[in-house]
């Protein structure tokens, strides 16, 4: 015996307030709020970060379905389209009715879809296929969407959507969506942590009263605080980009760290010229960084923390300026 599927809570729900409104479901939707082109450039310009990620793991998704013909878009949390990509063919034919970047998917314009309703609904993954939209003219359309947030604080940011013929509909397509925006949710989460992360390292780094000197693997300077400029007299300015080479008369110490390229923890005194007493204890580590175990180690960056040793009483003691 045949069982009849159910439909939707929330495609029932979305169909009644269509009937209330007073829609025909012979019309034509068309979208009634449109973004200007400025507008819809400072949005994306917003967005930007957003959507290079979502660009990112959309692209994966159609690369994975090479031959289905298939929509990706974003929306923001408002349900503006900001980006669209894939299938040219289906990107006309909506493009016909109205629906491109900038425009504002509402039940109140566009009665049942699925843009509002993963909106709306932001826990549920949403799908609305052929006859679940309200509207007949979308009746040979397969819509998905699943709305993405910063799950840190459960903003929501706004929604993933496939659209595609009804023909290719398949119930993995939801469960893929969903799957692709808790990647997506993950990489938002851990870029907004490194930001976190870089802020509080670099205030921490700036108020350090040892000097701090960060390379890259080629030995050139990326870090430079204030102590540092102290005890060398070289402006972050003038240090930025350049070689270690120039710290003289510390450099070879440094230097040699890096050409070793492991991870090395030394300490060294570094002599008034004159007096061949210490003025600097020159503390040195090497890391090196991976991101894939099964790849050998390759550094990429090396700090030297500079550390006065000449007790307080002395006063503060500074290397003669250099000139680079």
């Amino acid at each position: 015996m045949l069982s009849i599927q159910r439909e939707p809570d929330y495609i029932a729900e979305s169909k009644l307030f269509c009937r209330k409104a007073g829609m025909d479901p012979k019309d034509i939707p068309y979208p009634k709020v449109m973004m200007t082109s400025k507008e819809l450039e400072d949005k994306r310009g917003e967005y930007e970060e957003i959507l290079s990620v979502v660009q990112f793991f959309s692209q994966k998704v159609l690369d994975s379905l090479k031959g289905t013909p298939l929509l990706l878009a974003v929306s923001d949390e408002e349900g503006f389209i900001l980006h669209m990509m894939g299938d040219e063919t289906i990107k006309n034919t909506i493009n016909q009715l109205g629906i491109r970047p900038g425009v504002q998917f509402t039940e109140q314009a566009m009665g049942t879809n699925v843009v509002s309703l993963s909106l709306k609904h932001s826990g549920l993954p949403i799908q609305v296929i052929g006859a679940d939209h309200y509207h007949e003219c979308l009746h040979q359309i397969a819509c998905y969407a699943v709305a993405f947030h910063y799950t840190d604080i459960g903003d929501l940011l706004g929604s993933l959507i496939i659209m595609t013929s009804v023909e290719y509909q398949n119930p993995l397509m939801v469960t893929m969506l969903s799957i692709t925006v808790d990647s997506i949710e993950r990489e938002l989460l851990l870029r907004k942590q490194n930001r976190q992360l870089n802020i509080m390292n670099q205030i921490m780094m700036e108020n350090a009263t040892n000097g701090i000197i960060i390379t890259d693997k080629e030995g050139r300077i990326t870090g430079f605080n204030r102590t540092a400029q102290s005890f060398t007299g070289l402006s972050k300015e003038l240090a930025l980009c350049r070689s270690v080479l120039y710290l003289s008369p510390m450099d070879h110490y440094i230097y040699d760290v890096i050409q070793h390229g492991k991870n090395t923890k030394t300490s060294r005194s570094v002599l008034n010229k004159r007096t061949r007493t210490p003025v600097l204890s020159v503390y040195l580590m090497l890391s090196p960084f991976t991101t894939n175990r099964n790849i050998s180690l390759e550094h990429l960056d090396n700090f030297a923390i500079l550390r006065n040793v000449l007790k307080r009483k002395k006063g503060t003691t500074t290397w003669p300026t250099m000139t680079i």
